[in-house]
């Protein structure tokens, strides 16, 4: 039996290029077509896989060259910007407190973004060591059924082995089969014949009998001649005596013939039955070796195709799995992005604190110097009336 052809790394990532061209979804199943179905599921899938993963690799690539959106600086607060309108009328009351506030502020909302960032960092820890293991779960799926894989073509081969050695012994017999058909057809022509013969000797009797009978009918003749002519009865009597031998020996022969021909006919009778019984003998264990060797020939079917379907869903359980595992992949790489972003967040929302910190802190300065200015300034004179 022939032997399933085999394809190479570059032939598969060349029809993994074109389904990818013509703008078609790169399946294993649409790959296998693409080569006309050369090659097993097995033999594809490393390579289709491989080339899967380098293409979600090179879409990440450009995904993170990509600018991120830049965040605005947080607005200085309303009751800062008000302090300052007022501050010649409350600047020893209003400065302090709006100190204080900035303070607490910046500090609230670092201790928010800290226990945030802190969330986030074990939510993606758990995340990460999750799909980790099931990494490392599907690495080892994916070893057992390849040993699996690998079990169940060598099965395949053992049992088209064994239906290739069937069907030498089917033929084998169907040519034994054959002959004995011949030599039976061979016994049937020769009984024929021989039947031929037996018919023929029939009629030889037949023609014996005839001429007894004719030599009785001249014998009558010549007692009637010797009648009427006494010169003739000699040879009347001779004649009879003749007729009468002859008949005699006619008869005799004919006796013996036919006891002949009746031995023959029961000798040929006696073969030609058990010929028959021979052949009804041979037919049927001929009948009885085919249907054994048809059941022979469907159990190793069912167990070829029972075989085949086991390797087929444990192909699809790899591809599955392999599946999985690069979607755990990619899953892992979404959370160390987000984490990253994260952590960026949290960095530029403490330099956002920081420059509010010192906004505020300007703004303060700009409040006591106004006061200090303030004090300095002599008191106005009130008009004399």
């Amino acid at each position: 039996m022939g032997r399933t052809a085999k394809v190479t790394r570059d032939d598969i990532r060349a029809a993994c290029e074109r389904i990818s061209e013509r703008g078609e979804q790169v399946k294993l199943e649409t790959v296998r077509a693409e080569l006309g179905g050369i090659g097993s599921n097995s033999t594809i899938h490393p390579h289709w896989a491989e080339w899967q993963a380098e293409q979600e690799a090179a879409e990440k690539g450009k995904a993170e060259q990509q600018p991120g959106e830049t965040k605005e600086e947080t607005p200085v607060p309303f009751k800062v910007a008000a302090a300052l309108d007022a501050g010649k009328l409350a600047l020893a009351a209003i400065g302090p407190a709006v100190s204080e506030a900035i303070n607490a502020a910046t500090a609230d909302q670092a201790r928010a973004h800290r226990g945030q960032l802190e969330v986030i960092e074990a939510t993606w820890q758990g995340r990460v060591d999750a799909a980790t293991q099931s990494l490392k779960e599907s690495a080892a799926r994916e070893a057992a059924l390849a040993e699996d894989g690998r079990r169940y073509e060598d099965e395949i081969e053992t049992l088209r082995d064994q239906l290739e050695t069937s069907g030498a012994e089917v033929a084998h017999l169907t040519g034994e089969l054959a002959a004995e058909k011949q030599a039976h057809q061979a016994a049937r022509a020769d009984a024929t014949a021989r039947a031929a013969e037996i018919d023929a000797l029939h009629q030889t009797v037949k023609e014996a009998q005839a001429r007894a009978t004719a030599a009785e009918v001249a014998q009558q003749t010549a007692e009637r001649h010797a009648v009427t002519a006494a010169t003739a009865q000699e040879k009347a009597e001779l004649a009879r005596d003749q007729a009468d031998a002859e008949r005699r020996q006619v008869i005799d022969q004919g006796t013996a013939q036919a006891k002949k021909d009746a031995e023959l006919i029961e000798r040929l009778t006696a073969q030609r039955d058990q010929a028959r019984e021979e052949r009804a003998a041979e037919e049927a264990r001929a009948d009885q070796l085919v249907e054994r060797l048809a059941a022979e020939r469907a159990d190793l079917t069912a167990r070829i195709d029972a075989a085949t379907a086991e390797r087929d869903m444990a192909h699809t359980i790899r591809a599955e799995a392999q599946a999985a595992a690069v979607e755990a992949r990619s899953t892992l790489d979404q959370a160390l992005r987000r984490a990253s972003q994260a952590e960026a967040e949290a960095v530029r929302a403490g330099a956002d604190l920081e420059k509010w910190r010192e906004k505020a802190n300007e703004r303060a300065d700009e409040i006591k110097a106004l006061k200090a200015a303030v004090a300095e300034k002599p008191a106005k004179k009130e008009p004399k009336p």
